[in-house]
Parts: C-alpha cells; sequence; structure tokens
C-alpha cells in the first residue's frame, strides 16, 4: 500500500484489504477515497458495488477513461507486481508519475479488484507541489504522459477506435483546459509558443486532431477544440478575453447575492 506523509488510512484499512484479497484472490485493490480539507470532506471517490475485472480491455477502458483512477495511493498491490521495474524511473515527471506507474501494474494485474470501502483520506495541502502550478511544466509533463498511454495502449490493447475515443475524452479535456490556463496567465509571444509546442506535439498530432470527438462529449470546450485544431489562436485569445470579464461580473453578482 502507498500512503502520503500528510494522508491517513483508515484504522480498519489492512484488515480490509487482508478480507478482499482472501475473498477475490485478487493481486491489486483499488479503494474509496475521502479527500479533505482541513478536516472537512469535500469529495468522496468510491465503487457504486464491489466488483474484479480480469479482462484487460475492459480494465484499460476504465481506469485509462477516468484520471480518479490514477494515483497509486488508492491501490494496494502485490509487490510482485512490480519485478523487474525501474520504479525510480519517472523521477522527473511531477504531474502524472502515477499514471506511469499504473500502467505496470494494469499490464501484470491477473485480477483487479474494485472495492465500495473508503479506506483513505487525502487531505489537500495547498502547499505543495502538486497546487503550485508550474503551466510550462505540467503541459511537459501531460504530454510526456499522455504520449506513454498512447504507446501503452497501442502495444498493449486492443482497442475498437469507438473504445479509444471513449478512454480519450478525458485527456482532450484536460488539454484544453491547459490550453485556457496558458492562455489566461502568459503573455502574447509566451503563449503562442507552448501552444505551437503543444500543437506540434505528436501526441496532439496522432491522438486528438486525427481523430473526430462528439461535440456533445465536450460540451462548450468544443469551441476551443475546434478553434485550436485550425491554429486560430488569436480568436481563442478573444474569447477567453471576452469569457474573463464574464467571469468577473458573474462573481460580483453572485458575491453581491450572498451579501443581500
Amino acid at each position: 500500500m502507498f500512503l502520503d506523509s500528510d494522508d491517513m488510512l483508515e484504522k480498519n484499512a489492512l484488515e480490509r484489504v487482508v478480507y478482499f484479497v482472501n475473498k477475490t484472490k485478487c493481486d491489486c485493490i483499488v479503494f474509496g477515497v475521502k479527500k479533505l480539507l482541513g478536516n472537512t470532506v469535500c469529495d468522496v471517490w468510491k465503487e457504486k458495488k464491489n466488483h474484479c475485472i480480469k479482462n484487460k480491455t475492459e480494465l484499460y477502458k476504465k481506469v485509462l477513461s477516468d484520471a480518479k483512477y490514477n494515483a497509486l495511493w488508492r491501490k494496494a498491490v502485490n509487490a510482485s507486481l512490480f519485478d523487474g521495474v525501474a520504479v525510480l524511473s519517472n523521477m522527473n515527471i511531477k504531474n502524472g508519475e502515477d499514471l506511469l506507474e499504473s500502467l505496470q501494474l494494469y499490464k501484470e494485474a491477473k485480477n483487479i479488484c474494485f472495492v465500495t470501502d473508503v479506506l483513505y483520506s487525502y487531505r489537500y495541502n495547498t502547499e505543495s507541489i502538486t497546487h503550485k502550478i508550474d503551466y510550462k511544466k505540467l503541459l511537459d509533463d501531460t504530454l510526456y504522459v499522455d504520449n506513454a498511454v498512447l504507446r501503452f495502449l497501442d502495444q498493449n490493447a486492443s482497442l475498437s477506435d469507438v473504445e479509444l475515443k471513449q478512454i480519450g475524452i478525458g485527456y482532450i479535456v484536460r488539454l484544453i483546459d491547459i490550453v485556457r490556463e496558458i492562455v489566461s496567465r502568459y503573455e502574447k509571444e509566451e503563449r503562442i509558443a507552448l501552444l505551437e509546442y503543444l500543437y506540434n506535439d505528436s501526441f496532439y498530432q496522432a491522438f486528438v486532431k486525427k481523430q473526430r470527438y462528439g461535440i456533445r462529449k465536450i460540451g462548450g470546450k468544443s469551441v476551443v477544440l475546434f478553434l485550436f485544431n485550425r491554429r486560430k489562436f488569436g480568436v481563442i485569445f478573444y474569447l477567453e478575453s471576452i469569457y474573463k470579464v464574464i467571469r468577473h461580473y458573474k462573481n460580483r453578482i453572485v458575491g453581491c447575492k450572498k451579501h443581500e
């Protein structure tokens, strides 16, 4: 099991993990998580029912289409799954390194059990490295990890185009969010350079630009994706400036109503 220094395991966590290992003969358990801000529970990740997955295609569709499964700390793992693996090989990656390590687990595991038990408490630490965002580094790490996932799927999965697109939606949405953050945080020349870097990246060209994603799947973000695919960066800058003004006045209106 994995435990970050500022997080907590439930008192019965080890007992429940042993119970599920003995009951299901699994080599990896994915359990629920409470997310804490101070002492307040602000979110809970958990399964709707206990179930195990042995089929690799079904496993990859589940865990690679939802970033909530990336974290190592919500997994109990048979140590043999790491045999012969350079666990410290991704030390330079600060965003998404858990997913890189999890790919090895998904490949080697014969039976992964997903349980409803909430056994881990993750505490938001506003001083931690994951909450001090360098968007240049985030973009670089994201593209590196996404390329690794794409190579992994090419080498280890037999997915249809539809299944690949289902997995890809989450990655596309994340890239769009990074584009919007770059636009809002950097000066014009720097943000153009970063967007060109993303546009010319092999993951973007292979997995995003050449795919057709349903507009309904990503909602209003499809506008940004449409413009980005056509390198209409200036239009994106203009739209984001309008959105920024709208958000500003919307927040002011909401704030005024709260004080009425």
